[in-house]
This record gives structure tokens, sequence and C-alpha cells, in this order.
């Protein structure tokens, strides 16, 4: 209308469509995603999402607690499930390796028995008899083919491999949790600033309409306003 009444030039017109038809291109974009997220919903849940409630002004944002990135390594390093699975993988390789070391080591055993014998029937007559036995027994291994040697030496390299894994979780589950904690205070900062630029945004559309109505800005430099508002 104000280029039809040539108050505004051709350059502002064209400039002021193209910004609006960016603006239609986008809502309908948000249009397709908001419908496909909706259908995507109904499929896994089995009901037909109504309507979207709006975000409240008011949604409290808090920092985390634990308020250091190193409370929360310590909780991931006492309830990671992977850490503690890990841990009981390590101490169980330590043990098939003490046990394979136990291999070279004399084993000493003591045997008891007792046998009861009663006989009945028959027109000979055995008395019962008893006959009991307690010994020790001391084996001492002198060689085997090597046997014990490589298998110690395998659930070394058994146990060394599982604990190396172990400390690769262990750097992995860490540095997730640190970059997670940083992602997550950035963004409650992030939050804060975007308050604070929703604010000046609407304190610059009011005065950019204002200097519109007296002829100070053009209709482009209004929607421009309204882009970074909205």
């Amino acid at each position: 209308r104000a280029y039809e009444q040539g108050i505004t030039s051709e350059t502002d017109f064209l400039e002021t469509q193209v910004a609006v038809d960016s603006f239609m291109a986008n809502r309908e974009a948000a249009r397709g995603v908001l419908t496909a997220e909706r259908q995507n919903y109904a499929a896994v849940t089995g009901e037909i999402m109504p309507s979207l409630a709006s975000l409240s002004n008011d949604v409290p944002i808090e920092m985390p607690q634990p308020a250091t990135a190193q409370e929360w390594v310590q909780l991931a390093r006492s309830r990671n499930a992977k850490l503690l699975s890990a841990e009981y993988a390590v101490k169980a390789a330590d043990y098939d390796h003490q046990k394979a070391k136990a291999g070279h080591y004399p084993k000493v055993q003591m045997i008891a028995n007792y046998v009861k014998t009663e006989t009945h029937g028959g027109q000979a007559f055995t008395p019962a008899s008893e006959l009991a036995s307690v010994g020790v027994e001391l084996q001492v291994p002198i060689y085997s083919g090597g046997f014990v040697s490589a298998s110690r030496r395998q659930k070394l390299y058994t146990a060394d491999k599982i604990r190396d894994m172990g400390l690769q979780q262990q750097i992995y589950v860490e540095t997730t949790v640190n970059n997670l904690f940083t992602v997550v205070t950035a963004e409650m900062r992030r939050v804060g600033y975007r308050k604070r630029a929703v604010v000046s945004s609407n304190n610059a559309l009011r005065a950019t309409r204002k200097s519109y109505d007296d002829g100070a800005r053009t209709i482009l430099d209004v929607l421009q306003a309204q882009n970074h508002y909205y």
C-alpha cells in the first residue's frame, strides 16, 4: 500500500516482499515438522495429540545440583552400571590370575575315610566291621610341560586387557559427564540471555513501529524487528 501511494521505493517494496516470502516459507516448513512429529507421537502412543501446551514464562531454571562437574564425576564412578561392571570384571580377572599362579604351589590335602560293613542272611555269621582312616596328601608340582606357566601368563594378559578396557570406559564416562555438565550450564546461562534478548527485541519492535508511524522507518524495518522478536 505504501508503495502504491509512492511513500516507499520499489527497492524497499521488493525487499519487503522477500522478507514476507521467507517468513511464509519458514512457517510452512515449521508446520510440516510439527505435523510429522505429531504423526510419530501417534504411531508410538496410539493417541492423537490434540494440541500443544505453550511454554510458561515462569518455568524455573536452576543450576544442577551438585554444582560442580567433579561431584557429578564422582557420582558416575559410584553409580554408572558400565563402570561397576568393568570394576567387577577386573576383580574376576585378577582372581583368575592368582588362581593360575597357585598352580606352581604345593598342595596339601587332608583325607578321611570311614567304612562300615554289615552282612545279613545266610548260614554263616559275619560280624560287622568298621574301618576308619585319616591321612595327609602332599602334591608337589615338578613339571607339566609349561602348561602352568602358559596359563598364568594368559590370565595375566587377560587381566591387563580387561583393566585397560575398564580404564577406557572410565575415561569415556568422565569425559561425557564433564561435557554434558558444561553444555547444561552453558544452556542455562543462554536461557537467561535469551530472556533479556526477548525484552530488548520487544522494546526495539515498539520503537520501530513508532518510527514507521512517524515516517522515519520502512515496513521492511518493521518486519525485520518482528522477525527478531518472534
